[in-house]
């Protein structure tokens, strides 16, 4: 509810647009409409993107899958593992707020990224408490699994002092469903909280927006390209990240 009162706060996306912008300004396969000075709090001025939504777009499969990376590195990996104390992320990333933008003196396929208004902020605390929850899940370690959520929750279904249903019992069953252990390892740990949510456990509220926004991605990256692995992507992304700063890790 609180997210969705945000989609008719034009004021506020352009606020997000100038952020994205920024937030994205290193990542070339990436376009943020620019705003225009002249948009008031009734109306936002921005610039005009040229291209097909992303599903509809004629692609090769090379040119699919590396428009399936980038979107899944810019609109998951950045903001679940970026360094900013708060980092923002798009909230609706449906077919029809992505497309496919060709550079016009490169030719090369770019992604545009629309409709800012609704968006979110993950807080640092936050991303290092979900990134231990999904350390434990793929260990598949209940108590480790018990306390990453115990951390994350604001509050928890329980009566008194007691809970109305056995926590790790609950966790356990979850965990234990054939259908849960198909589920990529990033999908597993939103799953999760999802289905906690449904039991009257309550998170932050970003951070169920991101939930939503990966269940969402995930659709136009199976359309995209039905190949995508998540995790392989997720693997990648971590692997040249701890890279870029070995030379920082080694020296502390």
């Amino acid at each position: 509810r609180e997210m969705l009162v945000r989609e008719i706060d034009l004021a506020a996306e352009q606020t997000y647009l100038v952020e994205a912008a920024r937030f994205y300004r290193d990542m070339e396969s990436i376009q943020i409409p620019q705003l225009f000075p002249f948009g008031t709090d009734t109306m936002t001025a921005m610039a005009y993107l040229r291209g097909p939504k992303i599903t509809d777009a004629v692609l090769k499969p090379r040119q699919a899958e590396r428009l399936a990376g980038v979107l899944f590195e810019a609109l998951v990996c950045r903001p679940l593992f970026g360094r900013q104390a708060s980092s923002l992320f798009h909230g609706d990333p449906h077919a029809g707020n992505i497309l496919v933008v060709e550079d016009p003196d490169s030719g090369e396929l770019r992604i545009g990224l629309l409709d800012w208004t609704l968006a979110g902020h993950l807080k640092r605390s936050d991303r290092v408490k979900t990134a231990q929850l999904m350390q434990a899940v793929i260990k598949m370690d209940l108590g480790s699994i018990h306390r990453a959520i115990k951390a994350l929750t604001l509050s928890a279904p329980w009566d008194g002092a007691a809970p109305r249903n056995p926590f790790r019992e609950l966790i356990r069953d979850l965990v234990n469903d054939p259908a849960f252990g198909q589920l990529s390892q990033i999908k597993k740990t939103f799953k999760l909280l999802e289905e906690l949510a449904y039991d009257g456990f309550v998170f932050p509220a970003d951070l169920m927006l991101f939930r939503k926004a990966i269940f969402t991605l995930e659709g136009v990256i199976h359309d995209l390209f039905p190949l995508f692995d998540m995790d392989a992507a997720v693997i990648r992304y971590l692997t040249t990240l701890i890279a870029s700063e070995l030379p920082s890790r080694i020296g502390n």
